[in-house]
């Protein structure tokens, strides 16, 4: 007997496919790895080298919010309850936010905190659908683009800009690795029996 053909995977929704929903569970672990190591390396930075004191409240008001928020969903894996794609979705953009407001309390273009935004992209790729990872990952990097050309030094020359799409560059760059190890992984896992066809 044939079984009936379900929809490609391609077609198929991320929310409601239980392979889907089982890497979903898999990858929120690195996730939330990656924004402890944001937390921690943010609050390490701002002790280290405190700016003005308004600056420095915000940037500490920010990373606690991101630690209670990452404390929720930590608490929610180590019960070991299903994940909820929209609450991980949002929280990695989230994440991105978070280190929007850093990079723009901190001089915007000059800052570089900029490099934050790697190990979040990072996980996000490797834990997303690759629409989910382009949409969310475009819109921060779209929001670092926005900051940069508001705080870019005067005059502007063509150095900044081109040190602009070299950031750029790189942070597509680690979108994209990141999706195609997770597909390829998929693809191993898939071939292997851990995940259905």
């Amino acid at each position: 007997t044939q079984r009936p053909a379900g929809p490609p995977p391609s077609k198929r929704s991320f929310s409601t496919s239980p392979d889907a929903r089982r890497e979903l569970a898999d990858g929120q672990l690195v996730i939330i790895v990656a924004r402890w190591a944001l937390v921690a390396a943010g609050l390490l930075l701002a002790i280290w080298s405190p700016g003005d004191i308004n600056d420095l409240r915000l940037q500490i008001a920010v990373l606690l919010l991101a630690a209670v928020s990452n404390f929720f969903l930590h608490a929610h894996v180590l019960r070991h309850q299903e994940s909820l794609p929209g609450i991980v979705y949002l929280s990695s953009a989230g994440d991105l936010a978070i280190i929007s407001i850093l990079v723009a309390s901190q001089g915007g273009f000059a800052s570089n905190l900029f490099v934050f935004y790697f190990p979040a992209i990072a996980a996000l790729a490797l834990t997303f659908p690759r629409e989910v990872t382009t949409f969310i990952a475009g819109c921060g990097v779209g929001m670092y683009v926005l900051i940069c050309l508001r705080t870019m030094p005067e005059p502007t020359v063509s150095d900044h800009f081109q040190d602009l799409v070299v950031r750029v560059v790189m942070l597509a760059a680690v979108a994209f690795c990141g999706a195609l190890y997770q597909q390829i992984e998929t693809s191993r896992r898939r071939a292997a029996g851990e995940l259905p066809e």
